[in-house]
């Protein structure tokens, strides 16, 4: 199949295929996602907000509909702690440890999406966060459709990441197969190894699930020739993934034949991208160096191996912090576009790339 084709599934399928069920928080009304609850002021929306918040923390009915219970965050922006007292006074008159409220946060570009993340690692049981009001954790007050599209990618990939459980790896290594993965499909006996996150830890696949192993020994494990990259997708925000540390790895993640970018000045790491992106009609990714790279494309240090030669090998966790934070968001047209400021001549470059 070509990269860009569409994968499309018979009716047949579609009927007869008996497919896992969700998990919801909300039975028929509300399944783990990125939500916006609209309306004119002063209609109740923040008192509908907080409902939710309760019902989901005692694991109560919320508008006769049956809730997953579970750890609930409510981020009241707007409330000062004397107003958010009488607020929860009028749902519950006893203290609930699966309920959790905060009257402070960072905004969307200066540092939410790390601090939500840390509730999915420090929050054994969370199943939601609600953000009251969406206003309060933007930079500017001139909106637009592509600022919106922009500050809703960042929170829908966020609820997608900490959503996942350990069924979606057994779907991941199955039928979602991620990139550099030539693996084996998932099956009985195999351990599966999580790295971060609130699952992270060792499993053993059993005929039913998964069973936690505290006494394995990740040392006698193979990592042999592996490399851990950053992957940037469009829409999505950088990730870390270890794959094999060849050429079959890296051409499954761009979707083909690759070309290798030089952005650093010293050339310690690089990109590498589909070498026929402009012509496959990848749509624009990230601007890296001079080049508006179209398609998913990774990175990648680069250091001398064993025979005296210059080759690709895996980012240090600095790198990894530098290049998570430099190519945080995918470029969105008719916007101006974030790029590295270096001299005037580099930027003209950029300009006529994008152009």
């Amino acid at each position: 199949m070509k990269q860009n084709e569409l994968k499309l599934c018979s009716c047949e399928y579609i009927m007869e295929t008996e497919f896992k069920k969700k998990r919801y928080l909300v039975d028929k009304m509300l399944y783990p996602g990125l939500y916006i609850l609209a309306g004119a002021t002063k209609v109740g929306k923040s008192w509908l907000a907080m409902q939710l918040c309760v019902s989901v923390a005692l694991g109560e009915q919320f508008l006769k509909h049956e809730t997953s219970q579970g750890q609930a965050v409510y981020l009241a922006l707007e409330d000062d702690e004397g107003r958010l007292q009488n607020r929860v006074y009028e749902f519950i008159d006893v203290p609930t440890e699966n309920l959790e409220f905060a009257i402070a946060s960072e905004t969307i570009d200066s540092g939410l999406e790390h601090q939500i993340r840390s509730l999915g690692e420090t929050h054994d049981n969370l199943k939601l966060v609600i953000i009251d009001t969406m206003q309060m954790v933007r930079e500017t007050t001139d909106i637009n459709y592509a600022k919106d599209y922009k500050d809703m990618s960042v929170l829908k990939n966020l609820a997608t990441e900490l959503g996942k459980d350990l069924e979606d790896v057994f779907r991941l290594c199955n039928t979602e197969l991620p990139y550099g993965y030539h693996g084996h499909s998932l099956s009985v006996s195999d351990v599966v190894e999580i790295c971060d996150g609130k699952d992270k830890g060792l499993y053993f696949v059993d005929s039913i699930g998964f069973k936690k192993l505290d006494d394995f020994d990740i040392t006698q494990t193979d990592h042999e020739n592996m490399m851990k990259v950053l992957v940037l997708e469009k829409d999505r925000l950088p990730y870390e993934a270890e794959i094999k540390h060849n050429i079959y790895a890296m051409q499954h993640i761009v979707g083909g034949s690759f070309d290798i970018i030089y952005f650093e000045p010293k050339d310690d790491a690089i990109c590498f991208c589909n070498d026929e992106f402009l012509l496959n009609g990848s749509q624009p990714n990230r601007v890296i160096g001079n080049t508006l790279v179209h398609g998913t494309c990774f990175i990648t240090g680069n250091g001398v191996n064993e025979y005296g030669e210059y080759d690709s090998c895996s980012l240090t966790k600095d790198q990894f912090n530098k290049y998570t934070d430099k190519f945080g968001q995918s470029v969105i047209l008719g916007e101006e576009l974030a790029v590295p400021t270096q001299d005037e001549s580099q930027e003209e470059t950029i300009e006529q790339t994008l152009t």
